[in-house]
């Protein structure tokens, strides 16, 4: 995939929160996009997943069960293990698995394709890697979103609802063709 990446905006975490909205990010400008999420971590000491919903063109998150999502979780303290559902209310472990108080965060990469096309499915391709009380975890997966509808923004969310985080930056880009 060849092209250059074009920034277009990026948001710093500094306060206690438990969803972040990426409004207005997707356009017809590109048809392919780069999410970059580095440094978050929670409040406190206790862990959470960080899931993606995605927010349509009315600006509203959906939280209806059109999700499905694969990935490989590899830990260090134990065998690979592989994670896959279908009809979820978000994509699952996106952004990480078990972020945990500073020092120790997170970092992730998402490849979003096709979102602002509302004749197609949004696809999504990530990588995750997170470090909880000395253990390392990285996450290679894929997911749709099997509705075909307009995509304008994205949302990070604390799995767990209660476990907030407050550092973090996240940056997107679009990937401008040659």
């Amino acid at each position: 995939m060849a092209g250059n990446l074009e920034f277009i905006q990026s948001i710093n975490i500094s306060t206690s929160q438990s969803t972040t909205s990426v409004t207005n990010c997707f356009t017809s400008n590109y048809d392919v996009y780069e999410i970059y999420v580095a440094g978050v971590s929670t409040v406190g000491t206790s862990q959470t997943d960080l899931n993606m919903r995605l927010i349509d063109s009315g600006g509203s998150v959906i939280s209806d069960s059109e999700y499905d999502y694969a990935h490989l979780i590899m830990r260090t303290d134990t065998s690979f293990t592989e994670q896959r559902a279908t009809s979820q209310a978000q994509f699952y472990r996106t952004f990480a698995q078990s972020t945990d108080q500073i020092p120790e965060s997170q970092g992730a990469y998402v490849t979003v394709f096709n979102p602002n096309n509302s004749s197609s499915y949004t696809f999504i391709k990530y990588q995750s890697s997170a470090a909880l009380a000395g253990l390392k975890i990285g996450i290679k997966g894929i997911g749709v979103h099997k509705s075909a509808e307009q995509i304008t923004g994205f949302q990070l969310i604390d799995a767990n609802g209660t476990r907030p985080y407050d550092t973090g930056k996240i940056s997107v880009y679009g990937l401008a063709s040659n």
